[in-house]
């Protein structure tokens, strides 16, 4: 017996007023690349924690080499190191440098790093060729996110600089929604599995292999049936 047949539109009505969201699961952010949030999702830090170094160089006060060329170098006192992970806490006073790697924390009292291009030191001294501006090479604290800043909202499918987002405001797992699973059927006498030999009169599930691939994009697993033009072969699936 033949059904009858319904508009796109009411079909596409039917389907939406039957679905429901999927369940959610706690996964690890190595997992979480393409998932959905199921949840707003909020910085449980500041990241950086402090002001830090972009560049390999000395912290400097602006005043100390404001004037500072290749023809006319400045030299100021080298007062200590910096590495990046350095808990050590210094101040910077003027006249004075510290060497700073890249991602160390800025020390109190800083206000540009120049960088290794147009610096160097003896051990005792720091020989300084260029300027640097207020401000310049630092990453204050808070620009990749902010606590209590929403980063994610609810409903993103996850990008990988999202993920790493994510991790750099300390989370290490998240609510999504689980991965869709889907059956994807292909009906017709006419139809052929790809990898079958072909017949003449048939044609290959293309359509089925089309619709397969974009739920594989969509993150969806899929699985896809082909069944003849039979009601009763398809209530069977």
């Amino acid at each position: 017996m033949l059904m009858e047949a319904i508009s796109f539109k009411k079909a596409l009505e039917i389907t939406i007023n039957n679905i429901q969201p999927l369940p959610t699961d706690y996964i690890t952010i190595e997992r979480l690349v393409g998932r959905v949030a199921a949840e707003d999702i909020f910085s449980l830090v500041d990241s950086p924690s402090h002001d830090v170094s972009l560049k390999d160089g000395y912290a400097v006060k602006f005043e100390d080499i404001e004037m500072a060329s290749e023809e006319s170098p400045v030299y100021l006192r080298l007062k200590g190191s910096l590495m990046a992970g350095s808990s050590a806490r210094m101040e910077i006073i003027q006249g004075h440098a510290v060497k700073i790697m890249s991602g160390a924390v800025i020390p109190h009292g800083t206000e540009a790093v120049i960088s290794n291009e147009f610096a160097s030191d003896d051990g005792v001294s720091v020989r300084v060729v260029n300027n640097a501006m207020p401000g310049q090479n630092i990453l204050p604290s808070g620009t990749d996110t902010k606590k209590d800043e929403l980063i994610v909202e609810k409903g993103a499918r996850l990008r990988p600089t999202q993920v790493g987002l994510i991790a750099a405001a300390g989370h290490s797992s998240l609510k999504a929604y689980i991965t869709p699973r889907v059956t994807i059927i292909a009906t017709g006498d006419e139809v052929l599995a790809v990898g079958m030999p072909f017949q003449k009169g048939k044609v290959f599930a293309s359509n089925l292999i089309t619709i397969s691939a974009w739920c594989s994009f969509y993150g969806m697993q899929s699985n896809t049936v082909i069944v003849k033009d039979e009601g009763d072969a398809i209530k069977d699936v």
